[in-house]
């Protein structure tokens, strides 16, 4: 079953305040559009412009408004891996069907010390977890073997979202995953 989740813009005021009423006009337009769900916090989210706190502030505002109209996602990912599975586990304990994780950006970790940090985090919360892939952002790029060390080790992880724009990379994960073990339980 194909779903449409769209990632969610985060407006903002003049004074760079995230602004409840411009983020509830955006939700209620998505919702109108037709949308399956709503991936709050990504990266046309700005969450690398706010504090753990105003991304707590923002998920639970995205609980209330859209009152169980649509499924909810949240990117979670932080530089920090305790900050990470803190907003991971707040995202499920406040009702997010899951969440997309980009690995610590701004470093480039090689392929050993992503599958630790999403070890880690998979082992340590409650909710289904998506890769987020992102190079060009992150500095750093999640290989098929490295997904597929994740994927068998964390039943919890449950799919990707791949921003490479070489459609090569997407088709040696869907490959490396598209084994009889993984492909009733992971997408790309």
């Amino acid at each position: 079953m194909c779903k449409i989740i769209t990632p969610s813009v985060t407006i903002f005021d003049e004074n760079d305040h995230v602004d409840i009423d411009g983020n509830q006009k955006v939700i209620d337009f998505l919702i109108a559009g037709g949308v399956d769900g709503i991936l709050a916090l990504g990266s046309t989210g700005e969450f690398t412009n706010m504090s753990l706190a105003e991304r707590k502030a923002l998920l639970s505002m995205y609980v209330k408004h859209t009152n169980g109209r649509v499924e909810l996602y949240a990117g979670t990912g932080c530089l920090d891996v305790a900050e990470t599975i803190e907003l991971t586990n707040y995202a499920s304990e406040i009702g997010y069907q899951g969440v997309f994780i980009i690995g610590p950006y701004y470093y480039g970790l090689n392929p050993d010390r992503l599958f630790e940090y999403y070890d880690e985090v998979a082992k340590s919360v409650k909710c289904n977890i998506h890769l987020y892939n992102y190079p060009e952002r992150s500095g750093h790029s999640l290989d098929a073997e490295t997904v597929k060390r994740i994927v068998a080790a964390n039943i919890n992880v449950v799919g990707m979202k791949d921003s490479v724009m070489i459609p090569a990379h997407s088709n040696e994960i869907i490959l490396a995953i598209n084994k009889k073990e993984f492909s009733d339980v992971f997408r790309v």
